[in-house]
């Protein structure tokens, strides 16, 4: 079974959208734990205006939050008990098996990073979306967090997402897996 640390107040319009949301995942997916991680006081009344008390849904408490518009680290350091870095610790204390943000990329980077951190030999954290799409799946490596990636984070980027696809995606063993480059710059003109 499945347990998700869902971040409470990151986000669009959370956490009233984020709660609703994860109140409607949990309706439909009873073998999986959410844990709504944020402000017990404005998360719980939230939870109770979706309908009847779930058992794959619990609150856990962050009394801090981390805005979109703060510097990841510098938040970090000042709110110790954000709902980032508490949904990080469920993760990394195996309360949980994985942390699901739509808030600061930067803070959720840099909390994953601290808290959970890297492979060994891993130099810099990546973000990786797994796309459905007509064929099959394809899995993009890095997608937002880092800009100015060097070549040795470019090939640990690919190292990463080709392990994720192999063991995640299409476990066959004789599965082909191409891995290929975009990339973001700018021209003049």
């Amino acid at each position: 079974m499945p347990r998700i640390a869902v971040d409470a107040m990151g986000g669009d319009h959370a956490p009233g959208v984020v709660v609703r949301g994860t109140y409607k995942f949990a309706q439909s997916h009873a073998n999986s734990t959410l844990l709504l991680v944020g402000q017990e006081a404005v998360v719980k009344p939230l939870l109770a205006e979706c309908g009847p008390a779930l058992p794959n849904i619990a609150v856990v408490h962050a009394p801090d939050v981390i805005d979109m518009h703060e510097h990841p680290v510098e938040a970090l350091r000042k709110k110790k008990h954000n709902s980032l870095s508490v949904g990080c610790k469920l993760v990394a204390e195996g309360k949980a098996d994985a942390i699901m943000s739509a808030g600061n990329t930067g803070g959720l980077v840099a909390a994953s990073t601290l808290i959970l951190r890297t492979l060994p030999g891993v130099i810099k954290a990546g973000i990786l979306a797994n796309l459905p799409t007509i064929s099959g799946r394809v899995v993009l490596m890095d997608v937002g967090a880092n800009v100015d990636a060097k070549a040795a984070h470019l090939q640990q980027y690919a190292a990463m997402g080709e392990v994720f696809y192999r063991e995640i995606v299409t476990p066959a063993k004789d599965a082909k897996i191409r891995v290929g480059l975009l990339s973001v710059g700018s021209e003049e003109g």
